[in-house]
């Protein structure tokens, strides 16, 4: 019996401009342009400024989550489906598993 895979990031790193590489559980690396989000406004237009997209930016609970209030409060961040970033970021690595 296979199971399909459910992605989840468990690290996340700046990789120049508004490009953020995401580790996943499977060793998967996916290289995922965030101005994409950020050109579609609402919640995300505070990531323009560049000091505030690199000081929130964090992996929460197995998706990559920008605390723009500063409290870590799970209800005011706001945050990219994994599986989003699984499918539409760029590979780095391929999947190990």
């Amino acid at each position: 019996m296979s199971e399909e895979y459910i992605p989840q990031i468990f690290m996340a790193a700046l990789s120049g401009g508004k490009k953020v590489d995401c580790y996943f559980t499977n060793g998967a690396v996916k290289r995922f342009d965030v101005s994409i989000a950020i050109r579609l406004g609402g919640v995300f237009a505070p990531l323009k400024n560049q000091d505030v997209f690199e000081r929130s930016m964090l992996v929460y609970d197995g998706v990559l989550a920008f605390d723009l209030t500063g409290r870590r409060e799970p209800y005011e961040m706001v945050d990219i489906c994994a599986d989003i970033i699984y499918e539409q970021g760029t590979d780095v690595v391929v999947s190990a598993a």
